[in-house]
């Protein structure tokens, strides 16, 4: 943090070492008091009689939004975190510069002992240009327009299916419609005292009609 030397965006994954929480909410695995201990210093009421889990229920109802002591350190350096999504360190430029100072150094090493590797680790940072991030950030941009745009086609694609579905239940209804009428007139031409019409008389009302 010192070495920022203006206000910066940090990006940063969600590795157990970034991630300990500020004021964690008790979970089970914490005792009795601690849950009572908690709740008294968030000013929540419970009754004495209330059991274990009826106080972690009631902790839960007034969890406070997550925050990170790695984030709140920033923060009061008048810097800003941003988190990545979990397993997405694609979208992290310094991975790619990591990746440029490994190979430095896997190239460089020699004696192969752990004085060398952090000598030959220094220099490699030292290697790293303005040119150089500007690509790599330029390329995780790129990473990140393709994501969305795939992310809209799949929305629309997920919508289209949504909708042919819907479309196929109401063409499977006006079928079974059209079953039902075609069982009634089945049932109809079977009723006692009705026949259906020969082709031939059927003709000789059409004539009649004329």
């Amino acid at each position: 943090l010192p070495n920022l030397t203006r206000p910066s965006l940090i990006v940063m994954d969600n590795a157990n070492y970034h991630s300990k929480v500020v004021d964690k909410t008790p979970n089970s695995s914490s005792r009795k008091d601690e849950i009572i201990e908690w709740l008294n210093n968030h000013d929540i009421q419970y009754e004495k009689a209330m059991l274990k889990a009826e106080l972690l229920e009631l902790g839960q109802r007034n969890k406070p939004q997550t925050k990170y002591e790695v984030d709140e350190i920033a923060k009061k350096h008048g810097q800003l975190v941003l988190r990545l999504p979990p397993y997405h360190c694609l979208l992290n430029p310094i991975e790619l510069i990591w990746a440029q100072v490994k190979e430095y150094v896997a190239r460089s090493n020699r004696k192969f002992n752990i004085t060398e590797i952090l000598q030959l680790t220094k220099e490699g940072l030292e290697c790293v240009t303005e040119s150089d991030w500007k690509k790599v950030v330029d390329h995780t941009k790129n990473i990140i327009l393709d994501a969305w745009k795939n992310e809209g086609l799949m929305e629309d694609s997920f919508e289209q299916m949504v909708i042919n579905i819907g479309n196929d239940s109401s063409s499977e209804e006006d079928s079974d419609s059209d079953s039902s009428d075609n069982e009634e007139e089945e049932r109809g031409s079977n009723v006692s005292g009705i026949f259906p019409l020969s082709p031939v008389a059927e003709r000789v009302l059409d004539f009649d009609e004329l």
